[in-house]
């Protein structure tokens, strides 16, 4: 397993490089902290796991957009020592796996990787159900509710009261803002996100 830890504290990089090798003993880690540098080591290496720290030197909304057209398979994960609800919006946007508090034991912050390891994604239940809010309207989430129980455009709209166009509207816009492009996806990702469609 290949790792990448950006961070500019080498104390943390030092007890992050701990934790993680008992994942996997034998996983190479390196550490990057300048922007140049993470660059020419995305471009010159594949990972499996990359952790973020945010920090205020560290401009992670620039990072994770490079890693975005560099089309990266491994699994982001943010490291905070305070979280911010309005973050979660910008993070489900790059595909971020993880949004993890700095401030975990590291039992639970083991727990966590193995799970996104598992294909799994981890972000605390009340920002997701904020930011989840900040996306769709509260009328797009009845309509993804509708989409869930297998209703069509015209019978979500007579549930709703509101035009069969409106509908197509909602779901174009709710397709959208998830960055989804079939229903299915929009469903698997409001259950990975932990949004209650019943």
């Amino acid at each position: 397993m290949k790792i990448l830890i950006i961070d500019d504290e080498e104390l943390y990089i030092t007890g992050l490089k701990e934790l993680l090798t008992h994942i996997d003993e034998n996983c190479e880690i390196n550490a990057c902290c300048d922007y140049n540098n993470i660059k020419n080591n995305i471009l010159s290496n594949q990972y499996d796991l990359i952790f973020i720290t945010k920090t205020p030197k560290i401009d992670i909304l620039t990072i994770l957009s490079f890693f975005q057209k560099q089309n990266l398979n491994g699994k982001l994960i943010i490291l905070t020592s305070e979280y911010i609800s309005t973050d979660i919006v910008n993070y489900m946007r790059y595909n971020v796996a993880g949004y993890i508090s700095k401030k975990y034991s590291n039992d639970k912050i083991f727990n966590i990787i193995n799970l996104i390891l598992l294909n799994e994604t981890y972000f605390p239940n009340n920002l997701v159900i904020n930011s989840f809010k900040k996306i769709v309207t509260n009328k797009q989430i009845d309509v993804i509710k509708l989409i869930n129980k297998g209703l069509s455009n015209k019978q979500i709209a007579y549930e709703l009261n509101i035009s069969e166009s409106t509908v197509k509207v909602h779901i174009t816009n709710i397709l959208k803002r998830m960055k989804c492009y079939i229903r299915v996806q929009l469903l698997n990702k409001a259950k990975e996100l932990g949004i209650d469609l019943t």
